[in-house]
Order: structure tokens, then sequence, then C-alpha cells
């Protein structure tokens, strides 16, 4: 064969070979793999900031070590460090991994705590919540979200604010909490991308459309929506999911439930009540 007897043509075959995977291999946004090429707009951005921390296990009190540790989804560098990220929200959603659930969700005293801070680290926000309800077929906790309650005031566009979720161990020592913390901003949509969107259905493709925007907070709270609230989610759906986790990090994460909000208070912006307080209907209920 011509091929066995001509090292310059088994060269240019080995090429073209290589050149067509190459080419192949690329899967615009707009098909099965919307998130694979986001590693490479996800970055985190040093910015004269103290950094946060993505993960962060409890120290002591009620809290055991487990497998993975509370986690926010939020990208971060190889050291686990996290920068700001940017919303279009006024009232955003936080986005969490908590690795402990109980069956009656006020049983214990563990309570989940997020606080907002402006960058005057003012408190702008503070809500503690009990942790999500047991699953019967999940041992432990899940993906939950954390929403600003509509009845406070709106983040400012331009504005930077710093939160800090934490898994209260032990109410009576704090230093023992699992605590992670990171950056927002909230900036101002264009109004061109903002018509685009309002033209589609396809969430999907709406979150990769945020996603090609460096807009991480809608980005992740779009696409776990759209898998928490699906009865039967597809397998490109759950493949987007993988993808989009794997590309900042979070790979581990993403065969992980996400909590139905009928199991999760706070996932439905119910705060906490002291076991002193009747059991009321508190006004900051709202559908994420």
């Amino acid at each position: 064969m011509i091929f066995s007897t001509s090292p310059t043509l088994k060269k240019l075959l080995i090429f073209c070979i290589v050149l067509s995977l190459g080419i192949n291999s690329y899967i615009p946004p707009v098909e099965a793999q919307l998130f694979g090429w986001l590693r490479w707009i996800w970055p985190p951005k040093r910015v004269g900031i103290p950094p946060g921390k993505r993960s962060g296990g409890a120290v002591r009190g009620d809290c055991p070590k487990t497998a993975i540790p509370l986690t926010a989804l939020v990208p971060a560098n190889e050291e686990g460090l996290t920068f700001i990220e940017k919303t279009v929200s006024p009232h955003p959603n936080f986005w969490f991994y908590v690795p402990y659930a109980e069956r009656v969700p006020s049983s214990s005293g563990r309570r989940l705590e997020f606080v907002l801070l402006d960058d005057s680290e003012s408190i702008f926000y503070k809500a503690t919540y009990y942790l999500p309800q047991k699953q019967s077929s999940v041992k432990m906790g899940g993906v939950i979200s954390v929403a600003m309650p509509k009845t406070i005031k709106p983040l400012q566009e331009g504005r930077r604010y710093r939160w800090v979720f934490s898994v209260i161990c032990n109410p009576a020592n704090r230093s023992g909490d699992a605590t992670v913390n990171g950056w927002i901003e909230h900036i101002a949509i264009d109004p061109a991308f903002n018509n685009q969107l309002d033209e589609k259905i396809n969430l999907e493709k709406i979150s990769s459309d945020y996603a090609a925007q460096g807009i991480w907070y809608e980005t992740v709270g779009t696409l776990a929506k759209l898998l928490r609230d699906e009865k039967s989610p597809s397998s490109k759906l759950k493949r987007n999911w993988s993808s989009l986790l794997d590309s900042v990090g979070l790979a581990k994460l993403s065969a992980e439930p996400i909590v139905p909000r009928d199991k999760c208070e706070v996932c439905r912006g119910i705060p906490a009540r002291e076991r002193s307080e009747p059991s009321k209907t508190t006004s900051t209920h709202h559908k994420l």
C-alpha cells in the first residue's frame, strides 16, 4: 500500500486526522454541550479585594466530617479562593451545597446563616434558616438556593457586596461553624442583550447566553432551577449541568441532588423561628 511506504504521506494523513478531530470536537454553545467552553471565561479575577473561600468544613460541634464539605457554587482558583462574580438581579439567588439535612428541620440546634455585607462591611441583609429536610433517597443534604426576599431593599447597580454563608453547628460556640464566603456585584443588563433573552423560551440556551456575558449568578441559577423543577430532567439537561460545574472545578457536585423546594424552607425564603416563638406566616415568603 502507498501509505506503508511513504513517510511523508503518513505524516500528512495523521495531520489531516488530527485537524479533523479538532474541528469536530468543538461544539458550539447552542448545541448539546452548552457549557464545556466556560472554563475559558471564568478565570477568578483579583481586583484588589480580600479573596473569599469556596468550601469549608466544620471544626467542631454537631456537624460531622463529610466527603464533600459545605461548598458555594461559584468559580474559584486552584487554591479554592473566590473573587467577584456578577448578577443582573437586584434580589439574586445564591447556590450552595449543604452536606447536612434533618428529618424534622427544627429538631436540633443546627442552623444555616446567610449574611450580606455592603462595601463598607455593614450588614445589608442577614437571616437564619433551618437545615433542608432529609430525603428518603439521600443520605446527606444537597444543593440549595438562598434568595434575597423581595421585601428588602435591592442591591445597587455598580456596588459590590460580600456574602457569608455558614452552617451553625453549635449555637453556643460559633468558632466551629462551617463557613464559605465570596463577592457579588450587581451590574446593569445591556438592553440589547435583555431583548434577546425576552425572545427566547429555551432556559438552557438563556443560561448559556448569561455565561457568554460572564454573568455567573444567573448562569448557575437558571440551569439549577430548571433541573430542580423538571419532573423528569432530560439527559441533555443533566449533561449541561455537569458541564457547567466541571467548567469551574465543581465536577464532584454534579451527581449531588438539588433539594426540592417543598423539602427546603431556606429555598422558599422562610427564616427559622426560635423554639419559643409561635408558628406564623412570615412576610418573606417568595417564589424563586
